[in-house]
Formats: structure tokens, C-alpha cells, sequence
């Protein structure tokens, strides 16, 4: 009788680690990206590459001329892209 109880409180000690691991798992990884014109495509390919890494499946970055190749990129790698219109970006 003493090993059940024993059994039974360290599984119930235990279920909330299993029930965090699972949100976690499910979680979605998000990062904003910023300036990502400023550096060649080999420099943002090997950024992407670390973003995949690191398990980022969202991205939130300006949407521009500068921006197409890291965007493009990242949908390869099956990363998202929230991107955010300047009003005043094309307007002199």
C-alpha cells in the first residue's frame, strides 16, 4: 500500500512538468526582425538558418525592396512573416 501512495504522489508531483512540456511544444516562437536590408544575402541566409534552429516559426519585420530576399528565404524554411506597411515608406 505504502509503494502505491508513493506512486500515486510522484506522478502527481511529476503531471504538471508533462502538462508544461506539452504547451511548450505547441508553443509558436516568434521574433522581430529588424534592418535585415542592411547586411549581404549571405549574412541573411545565415541568419535565417539560426532562426530555424532556434525553432522561430513567425516573423514581424517592415516590408520593403530591402526585405524581399530575408522574407522569401524564410517561407523555404517554413517561417511566417507578420509584415508591417509604412504608411509614408513609399511617399517622398
Amino acid at each position: 500500500m505504502r509503494q502505491s501512495s508513493i506512486l500515486l504522489a510522484t506522478f502527481a508531483l511529476a503531471l504538471p512538468a508533462f502538462a508544461g512540456a506539452a504547451a511548450a511544444k505547441d508553443a509558436v516562437v516568434g521574433v522581430n526582425v529588424y534592418d535585415e536590408g542592411a547586411i549581404t544575402q549571405p549574412q541573411q541566409d545565415a541568419e535565417i538558418d539560426r532562426l530555424a534552429g532556434y525553432g522561430v516559426k513567425t516573423i514581424r519585420t517592415g516590408f520593403s525592396d530591402k526585405s524581399a530576399h530575408f522574407i522569401t528565404q524564410t517561407y523555404g524554411y517554413g517561417i511566417g512573416t507578420i509584415g508591417i506597411v509604412y504608411p509614408s515608406g513609399g511617399a517622398p
